[in-house]
């Protein structure tokens, strides 16, 4: 330390480095090193309290340890030479003005260049000594070792931790999701046996399951195996079986045992355990109940399916503005007992009136037997009145209904379904019309177009708008005015989603029903009483049934094309419908339309076309009507007029 402080100036001697403190020289805040020229230099007030001669180039300067307890005593002589005032006045500043931390080790040092003088046994040199005596005493307390520092305090423990909290109680793990319910147990297969009994298609009791008809189940030879592939077939799609002595095995559906032949080497086995529930195929019916009586007959149908599980009837909508029409539908479901689960609904606009009423207009236009129901049956609702409007109705149905289920069976104007595509969102559903109608509806089935599995290219060029009933409006019965109803056909085919299945129907008309009810159903029955009314005022014979339009395309709606013996006419096409009803196929791929077609039309009309030597004209109507008559029309014809009598002689449960 004594050799930091004396260091050689710049003429050759040693000068002491000085901390410039706040109350010393100009460069205030920093430890310098002053050369003996700046020191001489140093002005009057920093001198003021020197003392002493100049010796050697030091200049004397009082210690400011004169106010420290290191102070010699009042009746000590101050004897320091000015290489120690130097030291002490460097040592003090140096100690007020570093820092804290530095203290101690600067107070040692003071101290032990104090106590050398004791050590050595000498006095302070006086101010006459040598440059060469206070060097070596500086140097000599320079070569003193350090005093040993003190120990570092005792280490204190910490403060001993908290006692560990105890473990949490294990905690049992969660329980397991809820196992979904078991599957019920299946329904035990019950069976009636009818022996020395055949049933088959083609108008002799039964439809056949396996195709083509009459094909036995392979790999089954005993009644235990063919009851079991019975039983097998989705949606219980089989409903008998038939065993031969043979040891083979049909299976059957839709079976009608008036139908059926003796026959001894068969034995028929029919089903009766009830459908289950997840196989009735939700049904809508829009209809326009009043004028022609085969609307009566596919809502009576319609309600026999309801009753055997097969299809669940949600609503009945009636879609012209004759208020009775909708009495005559409450009377028929009332029959059937079926009027807390049957919601039923009403177009309530202006089309409808009957335009041969005087002046024309004036009154509604319907038939002979909506009149009678409501005069001769109990009818919970009597009017259009009395119920919701069809789209309110529509909605409702459809929104309580699971996705992608509901059918609906077009039996009439499209005035219902217009208005239910068009409709906005409301209370019954936050979807707009077109929305719910592609989440909910399955297929459309309709009563309505011309198509080429009855007709050739130039029949169907040469038709106009009179031609065509349901799409153009009844326009020769109704009118004058068709406001309401002329164009919607033309809105609704081309705006329904795409993904809803869309189907056309213009057969019905050579395989008539109902007739049969007037041996099978009570005079009580309104459905027996609406045909005998209906044809009875038009000068037919009741026995001869109405025309199928309207039940085949119930059925279908039901059942699937395939389950009506039918197929697809021009799947994949698109059915171009003008404003007035006109309609026109134009053959494509990818959309979900086709036109229904009975399994061998296409065939049996090139015959009749061909044996009546023309394509067009009554004469062609006379030749299809012996052919069903000599039974040279096919079978389909037959087996379908077969079984929706037996649905129609179903009586209520």
């Amino acid at each position: 330390a004594a050799k930091n402080i004396m260091q050689p100036d710049e003429e050759g001697g040693r000068a002491p480095t000085r901390l410039a403190s706040d109350h010393r020289g100009p460069a205030a805040g920093s430890c310098q090193r002053l050369s003996a020229r700046e020191v001489r230099q140093v002005p009057a007030p920093e001198m003021e309290q020197t003392k002493g001669p100049r010796v050697q180039g030091w200049t004397p300067v009082r210690s400011a340890f004169r106010h420290s307890r290191l102070e010699p005593a009042q009746d000590e002589a101050p004897a320091e030479s000015g290489a120690a005032a130097a030291a002490y006045n460097f040592a003090w500043s140096c100690l007020t003005s570093i820092s804290s931390a530095r203290v101690v080790g600067v107070a040692a040092l003071l101290l032990l260049v104090v106590g050398g003088y004791s050590f050595l046994g000498e006095k302070p040199p006086d101010t006459t000594a040598s440059a060469s005596s206070s060097q070596a005493w500086l140097t000599l307390a320079a070569l003193t070792p350090p005093p040993t520092p003190p120990p570092p305090p005792p280490q204190q423990n910490p403060p001993p931790l908290p006692p560990p909290s105890p473990p949490p109680p294990p905690q049992s793990p969660p329980p397991p999701p809820p196992r979904p319910p078991p599957p019920p147990p299946p329904r035990p297969v019950t069976w009636e046996h009818h022996p020395h009994l055949n049933c088959w298609w083609g108008g002799h009791g039964a439809q056949e399951v396996d195709n083509p008809p009459g094909t036995a189940v392979q790999g089954v030879t005993t009644l235990t195996e063919c009851q079991a592939a019975c039983a097998r077939a989705p949606s219980h799609g089989c409903e008998a079986v038939l065993f031969s002595q043979d040891r083979r095995c049909y299976r059957k559906r839709h079976i009608d045992l008036h139908h059926c032949s003796g026959d001894a080497k068969f034995d028929l086995y029919v089903r009766t355990d009830p459908l289950p529930a997840s196989a009735a195929v939700p049904l809508i019916i829009d209809t326009d109940l009043g004028f022609d009586v085969d609307d009566a007959l596919a809502i009576c149908m319609a309600h026999a399916l309801h009753d055997a599980g097969e299809a669940k009837l949600l609503a009945v909508l009636h879609n012209s503005g004759f208020p009775g029409g909708i009495g005559g539908a409450s009377a028929l479901s009332h029959y059937y007992h079926h009027d807390e689960e049957v919601a039923l609904g009403a177009y309530k606009g202006p089309f409808g009136r009957d335009r041969d009423s005087r002046p024309p207009g004036s009154e509604w236009k319907t038939g002979p037997y909506v009149p009678m129901l409501l005069r001769e049956f109990e009818a919970p609702v009597k009017s259009s009145s009395d119920v919701a409007d069809a789209v309110h109705t529509y909605r409702s149905a459809l929104a309580s209904a699971a996705d992608g289920t509901v059918a609906i069976a077009a039996i009439g104007f499209a005035t219902n379904l217009d208005a239910l595509l068009r409709s906005p969102p409301d209370a019954t559903s936050h979807l707009n019309g077109t929305e719910l109608v592609a989440r909910k509806v399955r297929r459309v089935v309709y009563q309505g177009g011309w198509y080429a599995a009855r007709h050739t290219p130039r029949d169907l060029q040469r038709r106009v708008p009179a031609d065509e009933f349901n799409w153009g409006c009844g326009r020769r019965w109704f009118g004058p005015s068709l406001v309401g109803c002329e164009g919607t056909a033309a809105y609704v085919v081309s705006h329904m989603p795409p993904n809803v299945e869309q189907i056309f129907s213009e057969v019905g008309l050579l395989f008539p029903t109902g007739g049969r009810l007037l041996q099978c159903a009570p005079r009580t029955s309104p459905c027996r009483r609406a045909l005998e009314t209906t044809l009875r005022e038009w000068g037919q014979d009741p026995a001869n049934g109405r025309a199928s339009w309207d039940q085949i395309v119930t059925l279908a709606a039901v059942r699937g094309v395939e389950g009506v013996r039918g197929h697809k006419g021009g799947a994949g096409g698109i059915n171009i419908v003008d404003r007035g009803g006109t309609n026109h196929w134009q053959p494509g791929f990818g959309s979900q339309q086709s036109y229904f077609a009975l399994d061998g039309d296409e065939e049996w009309m090139a015959s009749v076309w061909t044996r009546a030597g023309t394509d067009v004209g009554e004469r062609v109507l006379r030749q299809m009507e012996a052919d069903v008559r000599w039974a040279r029309a096919p079978d389909s014809l037959a087996e379908m007029k077969n079984e929706i009598d037996r649905l129609l002689c179903q009586q209520p449960k």
